[in-house]
């Protein structure tokens, strides 16, 4: 999936992969809410899961 750092959805909507990853996403469970991911948080970075948060 393609998911932009600020949690929308890389291709704009009404582009058909707009649609697709939308889908595949909420069959993994994720919410998505108007073309955003909502609830998630972004993976820890390298150093933070070398050196704590």
């Amino acid at each position: 999936r393609v998911v932009r750092a600020d949690g929308s959805i890389a291709f704009p909507p009404g582009d058909p992969w707009h649609g697709e990853q939308c889908q595949r996403l909420r069959a993994e469970g994720v919410v998505v809410q108007g073309g955003r991911v909502r609830g998630q948080r972004a993976a820890a970075s390298l150093d933070e899961q070398i050196w704590g948060p």
